[in-house]
């Protein structure tokens, strides 16, 4: 179930098994897709990447399978990329806060994907991660300073920013009014002429009393 806004779903990797909760799942059928998705990546890369930091898990599985940054669109961010790498080494977090973290993650896994200076090392990094939860280590790992992680932070979640107002003024946009429709003109009467004898002036010939039906 879903009780007390907990997960829809959930992948184990023990069993190697991902569960759905189906109780009162009709409310949120909307989602299915996504989130199953999201969570096949999970199976994906954490059946061959056991260690990999949970920054990283939720990060990939959000970036392709993207069941949270659409709810979260306009959601402020807090700029907190010490806290998101050591996520889960702490006490358990809020709903709400949980769901920042999963959106930060996204943000940042895709600025690595996306940024030329980081891509390939960070795509080796999360081929056969381990647990990486201090900045400094990352950034080092990556060959940026600290300063300009956030920066590819920070230009991610603004292109993405940028790339939802857009959206939103698209769809908000008001509709060019329908042109009236012109009078409809009298069309032409026209004339079939066909060539033989008309229809009714040769008659078909009987078929035989005895011949099998078809």
């Amino acid at each position: 179930g879903r009780s007390g806004g907990g997960a829809i779903a959930g992948y184990h990797p023990a069993l190697s098994r991902l569960f759905v909760g189906w109780e009162d799942y009709e409310d949120y059928t909307s989602e299915f897709e996504d989130v199953l998705r999201h969570e096949l990546v999970h199976h994906l890369h954490d059946g061959r990447s056991p260690h990999s930091p949970l920054w990283l898990s939720e990060g990939l599985a959000e970036a392709y399978g993207e069941s949270h940054p659409r709810a979260l669109a306009a959601r402020p961010l807090a700029l907190d990329l010490e806290g998101l790498l050591r996520w889960g080494e702490s006490r358990r977090l809020s709903v709400a806060r949980a769901v920042d973290r999963y959106f930060q993650a996204t943000v940042l896994v895709r600025g690595l994907l996306r940024d030329e200076r980081t891509r390939k090392t960070f795509v080796r990094y999360a081929l056969d991660p381990w647990p990486i939860h201090e900045l400094g280590e990352l950034a080092s790992l990556l060959g940026l300073e600290e300063s300009e992680l956030y920066e590819v932070f920070v230009q991610e979640f603004a292109a993405g920013q940028d790339a939802r107002i857009s959206q939103e003024r698209q769809a908000g946009a008001p509709r060019p009014a329908p042109r009236e429709a012109a009078p409809a003109r009298e069309e032409p009467s026209a004339t079939v002429v066909l060539s033989g004898p008309a229809p009714n002036e040769v008659a078909a010939p009987a078929a035989p009393q005895d011949a099998p039906a078809t």
